[in-house]
């Protein structure tokens, strides 16, 4: 069986002496693990190609044990990021969270097309402020947006002392709100409103203060962590040790 795809490199690990294994976010068919065979090899046709971030045009051999690529096109390369640290350990990070929100063999066009406009923009974008973006909107391609128009468990307006609780999948008006719960104030709930309420390219129009962008970033990444099962992001680790430094 032959599949011709658009498809994202999103994780590339060692297979042999001269082939790579790289994991692909495919537009049709989600999540496909392929060989890339002779990748390491210098004179291979697709050796330049079988880079993290690579986004292109695949023409794939599905076979009953192993996949692997017959021929690779390039759309876009990404190559600014792989040259900076920064840019780097964010857009790794973001692969290895569209990887464990994938799921085998389905598709997810509306995340696929999340995670390029993220990886484009990741080229000048304040990476912080994209961060909690491109989390959100994770959450919401894949059905776990955060309620925060209205108390999560029991449906009253959200006015005062408000708590996000985890959960309970939101926020908490301040008769449910209880001591397992992050208290955020009006400024951070509107934010998140503004969030649910608008597009990408909206949201990374406006200012947020740092100050709330690293308590949303507290509360999305616990948020994600809970609903996808995973806080153990090897790219996470690297990014917290390159800002210590």
């Amino acid at each position: 069986m032959y599949l011709k795809t658009k498809a994202i490199i999103t994780k590339i690990r060692d297979f042999s002496e001269n082939d790579l294994l790289l994991e692909l976010f495919t537009l049709e068919s989600g999540k496909v693990t392929v060989i890339a065979k002779g990748a390491k090899n210098a004179k291979s046709r697709i050796s330049g190609a079988a880079n993290l971030f690579v986004y292109g045009e695949f023409d794939l051999y599905m076979g009953k044990k192993w996949n692997r690529i017959n021929s690779l096109e390039i759309i876009e390369s990404f190559y600014p990021l792989r040259e900076d640290i920064e840019k780097l350990s964010y857009g790794s990070y973001f692969l290895e969270l569209t990887n464990a929100s994938i799921v085998k063999n389905k598709s997810d066009q509306e995340l696929f097309a999340l995670l390029l406009k993220t990886l484009d923009a990741l080229k000048s974008a304040d990476p912080l402020m994209l961060k909690i973006v491109f989390e959100f909107k994770l959450m919401e391609s894949i059905g776990f947006i955060p309620r925060v128009f209205e108390c999560a468990k029991c449906s009253s307006p959200l006015e005062k002392n408000i708590g996000f609780n985890i959960e309970y999948g939101g926020c908490l008006c301040h008769r449910c709100n209880n001591p397992k719960s992050m208290n955020i104030s009006i400024k951070i709930l509107k934010i998140l409103q503004y969030f649910a309420n608008n597009d990408f390219y909206d949201i990374m129009e406006i200012d947020i203060h740092i100050t709330f962008l690293k308590k949303i970033d507290i509360i999305l990444f616990k948020y994600l962590s809970y609903y996808l099962e995973k806080n153990n992001f090897k790219s996470l680790k690297f990014l917290n040790l390159f800002k210590e430094d």
